[in-house]
């Protein structure tokens, strides 16, 4: 497997985690300590969802539900995928890895 293949599938599994788990407990104040931004998200689907997440998000918690009425986001199906397919350890870490990927990616 290539090398960018294989970084490609970790960044998008650890979006993934991270979305999913801030889905999952309605809280993002992790990702918000970790300065993660919209733009740090290398997928599309990933940072719309996050941005949708920080629009409505008060104090770093937000109601997971709002998200199925946002029209920023593809409604139900990615939503309940995120939220059932991650794996909810080292959110923190996994945050600050997206972060460091989108400088390099940016610079």
């Amino acid at each position: 497997m290539e090398h960018s293949t294989h970084m490609n599938m970790i960044q998008q599994q650890n979006e993934q985690d991270v979305l999913g788990s801030m889905l999952f407990s309605g809280n993002m104040t992790l990702a918000l300590l970790n300065d993660l931004t919209p733009y740090d998200f290398m997928y599309k689907e990933h940072s719309a969802v996050y941005k949708a997440m920080n629009d409505i998000q008060s104090y770093g918690k937000f109601n997971p539900e709002d998200l199925l009425e946002s029209e920023q986001v593809e409604r139900g199906k990615h939503i309940l995928n995120l939220m059932s397919d991650c794996v909810d350890s080292n959110i923190s870490t996994k945050c600050k890895w997206i972060h460091a990927r989108s400088i390099v990616r940016n610079s």
